[in-house]
């Protein structure tokens, strides 16, 4: 997606851009993620004020003895708070692979960008397939995305036959068997699903289920 302000904007935005690059004329200071995988990231009171209302609200809760402490944010990735920065200064962003595109639909989740969240929901389910649908799903669900909900699902409901017969399938959490077991119209026949379901049981030691879905399959062992 591209938006194209006015000459002079982008001349604004270029330069505070290229500022925030080399920490020039910043007043902010995120550290993002985990300890030992963090990155420090400098930025413009003002612009991110007026460009979001969570970092608005962010910096008026903080007190004035607060305004030069770097703000800690370990619930996000840094990849992904970097596009989202990228983002509210620049009219384009690149996303250079799909672990990126989840980790910045999780940052603009977190501070309300719903333009940002529909853009990587879109990039996701332009890479979606039979070999990574799975994965795919389990992240949506995760991240609560729901077009990649949708569109994963349908593509493991096109592919049964395959995915119900890959490793993959026995390595998932009962919680993912118990949702693609349980899809109406797969494309694989019932005895399929019971020979998968009896060989994810077989393969994690599972000898009862909880779940209706299980109980179903449950008469189904290998030979």
């Amino acid at each position: 997606m591209k938006v194209v302000p006015a000459k002079e904007h982008r001349t604004t935005l270029k330069k505070l851009s290229l500022d925030r690059q080399i920490g020039h004329s910043t007043d902010v200071t995120f550290i993002v993620g985990k300890d030992e995988d963090s990155s420090i990231f400098k930025a413009h009171r003002i612009l991110l004020t007026i460009a979001n209302s969570e970092f608005e609200k962010m910096f008026k809760d903080q007190s004035n003895g607060q305004l030069n402490e770097q703000i800690r944010i370990k619930d996000l990735k840094p990849a992904g708070f970097g596009i989202l920065l990228d983002f509210l200064y620049e009219p384009t962003i690149a996303i250079p692979d799909l672990k990126t595109a989840f980790e910045t639909f999780a940052a603009a989740r977190k501070y309300k960008i719903p333009i940002l969240m529909r853009l990587m929901e879109n990039y996701v389910i332009e890479d979606i397939n039979r070999d990574n649908a799975m994965a795919i799903l389990r992240l949506a669900l995760k991240l609560k995305m729901p077009l990649v909900k949708k569109i994963s699902s349908r593509i493991i409901k096109e592919n049964a036959d395959y995915i119900l017969s890959s490793h993959e399938f026995i390595e998932l959490p009962s919680y993912m068997v118990e949702r693609i077991a349980a899809m109406k119209n797969l494309k694989a026949s019932k005895v399929q699903v019971s020979y998968a379901v009896g060989r994810w049981k077989n393969a994690n030691y599972v000898s009862s289920f909880n779940c209706s879905t299980f109980r179903l399959h449950s008469s189904f062992t290998l030979p």
